[in-house]
């Protein structure tokens, strides 16, 4: 018999899924979007380049977020690779210099869009209304 005081603890992974499963309103994805934005502008003023490290916080808060309407996280691939797409389609007619302001745009209105459609105010596939508590939760 082993005393299971004695065993070494096991170090805890960092579970991927829990990160996009749920649902984000409103509130809290603008709160988040700002706190990428001051942690990338801190950074770039430090003289670092951030750009690739904000695209996985990004893909998940926009896929918790496509959650609170009932859309597939899936779509966030669309919403990151379709301007990259167009960018490289129009790579024959016109410069990168040229198409990116316009790649930005697109990616601007898509960023305003997912804060503004309101969430689905009940439960949905992908768990409850973000701030519903159950009543055990209230009076428990």
């Amino acid at each position: 018999m082993t005393d299971q005081s004695l065993e070494a603890p096991r170090p805890r992974r960092m579970d991927l899924g829990a990160a996009l499963r749920g649902r984000y309103d409103r509130k809290t994805y603008w709160s988040v979007l700002g706190g990428l934005f001051l942690v990338g502008l801190v950074v770039s003023l430090l003289g670092y380049k951030l750009g690739s490290a904000t695209v996985g916080p990004m893909i998940f808060l926009m896929v918790r977020r496509l959650h609170d309407f009932d859309r597939s996280g899936w779509w966030s691939l669309a919403i990151v690779l379709g301007p990259l797409a167009l960018m490289l389609a129009l790579t024959p007619v016109a410069s990168p210099e040229q198409t990116a302001p316009f790649i930005v745009l697109i990616s601007l209105v898509w960023t305003i869009w997912l804060g503004s459609i309101p969430g689905d105010p009940h439960e949905n596939r992908f768990g409850p209304a973000p701030g519903a508590r159950d009543l055990k939760e209230v009076f428990g």
